[in-house]
């Protein structure tokens, strides 16, 4: 009997003995070549729904389980989370925040790169696939959200592989990917005082260098387009927080002292010179299951 064989049959002996594990797990998982380090939680019952969190640029998934809730959210709420590590820029070289960031390839990393040469779906498919028999998850009830350059990549799975998905919440970014029949469920969360992703859209600077980035408001038309919606939306605004419902597949939520971070939680250290304002007036960890939850996550 293999060790991998063996472990998996020792974590379901102590699961049924002693109840659903507390802390979020770490494990690999291989693609093309390399073994990509993955933080987890499920609990004990299987047929579960679960939740991708994709990171932001420069950051790793440990980072959102803690820090922006979602460990706490699956298990008061009974839902599996997984949040991978990216791979960096140059994926042979170890990981470096200023010098080799870890990144998702969302559609936007220059086609040139070493990290663009890697297919970001192929992970994304190893991935559920390791945790339908990992964690015996309920794979008709799979959600993603990622923030920054994670969110861009939950845009382009939602393109790339609808059919895998419930649903989707991207947070501080654009898609990077042409969409058109879509109807992919999605809750879409920006700061309109966002140095890194412009809401006017124009030149940024991040800790890799500058970038120029398109507007948001454009983008939110061509994405509700993509799902069949309307492009004037039905609005309501409370403490600067303005909600958006396009159609039943498309929200929007814009937030007027949002910076570049995750609404409610913490972008993982960089302070505001770089991101921007925080507020707490707004819980996208909360408000993004309470989405997933009318999208098919609560049977």
């Amino acid at each position: 009997m293999s060790l991998l064989v063996l472990g998996f049959r020792v974590k379901k002996i102590l699961l049924a003995m002693f109840g659903a594990v507390c802390l979020a797990e770490e494990y690999t998982v291989d693609s093309q070549g390399f073994a990509w380090t993955v933080h987890a939680w499920a609990p004990r019952s299987a047929g579960a729904p679960v939740v991708f969190v994709f990171h932001g640029a420069g950051g790793g998934g440990k980072i959102y389980l803690e820090r922006n809730g979602w460990l706490d959210a699956a298990k008061a709420n009974g839902f599996a989370v997984i949040a991978p590590d990216g791979l960096p820029a140059r994926p042979r070289v170890e990981a470096s925040f200023l010098t080799n960031p870890r990144l998702w390839n969302g559609g936007n990393l220059n086609a040139a790169s070493p990290r663009a040469r890697l297919d970001d779906t192929r992970l994304f498919d190893a991935l559920l696939d390791d945790a339908a028999w990992r964690f015996q998850i309920d794979t008709k009830r799979v959600f993603v959200t990622g923030h920054s350059n994670g969110a861009a990549l939950s845009f382009l799975l939602a393109v790339k592989r609808r059919e895998k998905i419930a649903a989707i919440a991207p947070v501080a970014s654009l898609p990077y990917v042409e969409a058109a029949n879509l109807a992919m469920p999605t809750l879409w969360i920006v700061g309109k005082k966002d140095p890194v992703v412009p809401y006017e859209g124009g030149e940024s600077t991040l800790p890799w260098g500058k970038r120029t980035t398109a507007p948001v408001e454009p983008a939110l038309r061509k994405w509700a387009l993509a799902n069949g919606c309307d492009v004037e939306a039905g609005r309501r605004i409370d403490n600067g927080v303005e909600r958006r419902r396009y159609c039943e597949n498309f929200e929007a939520v814009i937030i007027d002292d949002e910076g570049h971070g995750w609404p409610g939680g913490s972008a993982g250290g960089l302070g505001a010179r770089v991101l921007g304002p925080a507020t707490k007036k707004y819980d996208a960890t909360r408000e993004i299951w309470e989405f997933f939850k009318r999208n098919g996550a609560s049977r």
